[in-house]
């Protein structure tokens, strides 16, 4: 099956149609022919269901199809972009931290003066918010860092355009690679759909210690199988949540782990690189008061060690940078209810961080046809 990384999420629609124009593109004939042939399966499971289809369904079917008798093969095919368009991401891996001599920051070096020295991230006082993924300072328009998923960005400006929290309180990466003027800027809508977490369970009341969620072996023929293969973060084997308690702060970790084979060329080093977040909730209160999240990229040689321990047990196996993406600070900046959305926004491929939070997934409502 063709990795997450290689699909975009309207691909599932009318793909033999398109497959002329996907030619063009990076792909193999065998990744086409394999990316046809988890389409066909898929759309043929939602024939096959019982379940009427959503008003959104019918929505993107008349955007994508006009005016006609929907048949249930054009149904089902909306419907199998809807499962699974969120779950899509990508990286640039030539990212490196902002100096001097980023092409942003020659351009509009006042900017600088906003950039943390310890985590050389940016905090968003002075910096607006734009579109609905999009960040502005001065004459300049630019993004957030492609290691931070689109959904943790969109609900971030969700909660913060209307200006009525202080902004001070948060700081995020930039890709100060990738910017323009703002006379040439027009906002662009990126559709997005978020199965929210159902989490209500008292944060002060859940014992200390290391939950595991596991992905284990599917059949790629399987309803899970094929999903876990087309939209999910490939090479994932656990996710680890560790809770712990100190003389003031209820702390929150998460990190996943992933198999030893699954690489990326990072400065031309193969690394591992993971996704880590830590939240710090109030004892007094129960709110969150602090909440970060970090790419983790270990060294692939020295990774297998970090694979075989626990994260409460991992000292000596450190990664050897930890990319911060994201950090907020102060009670009352954002809800537990709030902090529960960025999370899994943040984890958004990672099914196993959904599962612990409560939320549905793709495969929970399509039971394979007798």
């Amino acid at each position: 099956m063709i990795p997450a990384l290689h699909l975009l999420p309207r691909d599932a629609i009318n793909i033999e149609r398109a497959k002329e124009v996907f030619a063009r593109g990076s792909r193999t004939e065998e990744e086409l022919d394999s990316l046809i042939n988890l389409q066909r399966k898929l759309i043929q499971l939602r024939i096959d269901m019982e379940r009427p289809y959503s008003s959104q369904t019918f929505v993107l079917a008349k955007r994508e199809y006009g005016e006609c008798e929907y048949t249930n093969v054009m149904l089902a095919e909306i419907q199998v972009v809807l499962d699974s368009e969120n779950y899509v991401s990508a990286w640039d891996k030539s990212f490196n931290y902002p100096s001097s001599d980023s092409p942003l920051l020659k351009a509009c070096p006042n900017l600088a003066q906003h950039l943390e020295t310890r985590y050389k991230i940016f905090n968003l006082a002075e910096i607006e918010l734009l579109g609905d993924y999009e960040f502005g300072f001065a004459d300049y328009v630019f993004d957030i860092h492609p290691f931070v998923p689109a959904e943790l960005n969109r609900k971030l400006h969700r909660m913060f355009k209307d200006g009525k929290r202080d902004r001070g309180n948060m700081s995020l990466a930039f890709q100060t690679g990738m910017y323009e003027k703002r006379d040439g800027f027009l906002p662009y809508f990126k559709k997005d759909y978020y199965r929210g977490p159902a989490f209500s369970k008292a944060i002060l009341d859940i014992a200390d210690g290391v939950t595991e969620h596991w992905r284990h072996d599917e059949d790629p023929d399987s309803i899970k199988g094929m999903y876990l293969s087309a939209y999910f973060k490939r090479g994932l084997k656990r996710t680890e949540f560790m809770w712990g308690t100190s003389d003031s702060t209820k702390d929150f970790a998460v990190e996943e782990v992933v198999e030893p084979t699954t690489t990326e060329l990072i400065d031309g080093e193969a690394c591992v690189c993971v996704r880590y977040i830590h939240t710090q909730f109030s004892l007094t209160s129960g709110k969150c008061i602090h909440f970060d999240g970090c790419m983790n990229i270990y060294n692939a040689g020295d990774y297998q060690q970090r694979f075989d321990t626990a994260i409460n047990r991992r000292a000596g196996a450190k990664a050897k940078k930890h990319m911060k993406l994201f950090r907020i600070d102060g009670e009352d900046v954002i809800s537990n209810d709030e902090w529960i959305l960025l999370a899994g926004a943040f984890f958004k491929d990672n099914e196993l961080v959904q599962e612990y939070f409560g939320a549905k997934l793709p495969w929970d409502e399509i039971k394979t046809p007798e």
